[in-house]
This record gives structure tokens, C-alpha cells and sequence, in this order.
């Protein structure tokens, strides 16, 4: 009977032990996630910043990191077009970046590389939903730059490609 105690007690310890590690690796991983958006956040701060003030070349190295770590906030799973948002604008707004300095392919190769990315994870949706906010997101970049093409002009094949590339998905 004491034995019993003993092992019932020690059982209640470890389960406490456990939930409590588990507790604290659920809040670290919470705290890498909110510190990943907020980092985005500056750095999309910062960027804005420096493309608003002409400082192009700091606003490409903000852009391509928000681009970076988008991409890893899309990682952990899609559960609502929230979810895709830092993804889109961080690559669009890089891409606006070298159409403003006049480097048309880098500017395509953005929206190439964001569809790409969203390709990528439609390929990895388990559920309709997600699925289908994924493809939603592929027809807006695909509106988006159809709208871009037409108004700065650009007829290269590689904007045809691209376009056809986006809208056969």
C-alpha cells in the first residue's frame, strides 16, 4: 500500500513535470512565433521606410529578409488568408522596388518566385479551405500583375510567360 502511494504520488510529480515542460515549450514556441511576425513587421517598417525616402538598396535588404521570414510564418501552416498577407506583400513590394529602379526581369522574378512559394504550399494543404485560400491568392497576384504589365507597358515574353504560368494554375 505505501509502495502504491509512493508510485501514485511520484506519477502526479512526473505529470505536473511534464505539463509544465510542455507548457513552457508551447509558450517558448508561441514567443518564436509572435517574435517572427513582429520582426516582419520592422523590417516591412523599415523597408517602407527607406523606399519612401529613396534609400532603394536598404529597401531591398529589408524586403528580401521580410520575404524570408514570410515565408517561414507560412511554414507553420495556412489557416486563414491572414496567413498568407506578410507573404504576398512582402515579394510585391520588392517587386515594386526594382520596377521603380527599372529592373524589370528582378521585378518578374519576384512574382515568379511568390508564385512559386504559393505553388508550393497548395501542394501542402490538407483541407479544401486552405486549399482554396491559397489558389485565391494565386489569381490576386496574378490580377495584380496582369494590372502591372498593362499599365508600365511591359511586353516581354517573359511577362507573357509568367502570366500564363499563373493563370493556367
Amino acid at each position: 500500500m505505501k509502495q502504491t502511494a509512493i508510485n501514485y504520488v511520484g506519477n502526479i510529480h512526473h505529470a505536473i513535470r511534464t505539463k509544465y515542460i510542455f507548457n513552457y515549450f508551447q509558450l517558448e514556441h508561441e514567443l518564436m512565433e509572435h517574435e517572427l511576425v513582429h520582426t516582419w513587421k520592422r523590417m516591412m517598417i523599415h523597408g517602407n521606410q527607406s523606399f519612401n525616402t529613396g534609400r532603394l538598396y536598404s529597401a531591398e535588404n529589408y524586403y528580401e529578409i521580410a520575404c524570408n521570414l514570410a515565408y517561414h510564418m507560412c511554414l507553420k501552416g495556412i489557416t486563414s488568408s491572414n496567413d498568407l498577407a506578410p507573404l504576398l506583400m512582402s515579394y510585391q513590394n520588392l517587386a515594386e522596388l526594382y520596377f521603380k529602379k527599372n529592373q524589370t526581369n528582378l521585378a518578374l522574378s519576384q512574382y515568379q518566385k511568390l508564385h512559386e512559394k504559393l505553388v508550393e504550399f497548395s501542394q501542402r494543404q490538407q483541407n479544401s479551405g486552405s486549399l482554396l485560400m491559397v489558389q485565391n491568392a494565386i489569381l490576386k497576384i496574378g490580377k495584380e500583375l496582369f494590372d502591372t504589365i498593362k499599365k508600365k507597358e511591359i511586353s516581354s515574353l517573359r511577362s507573357k510567360q509568367l502570366m500564363e504560368r499563373i493563370i493556367s494554375m
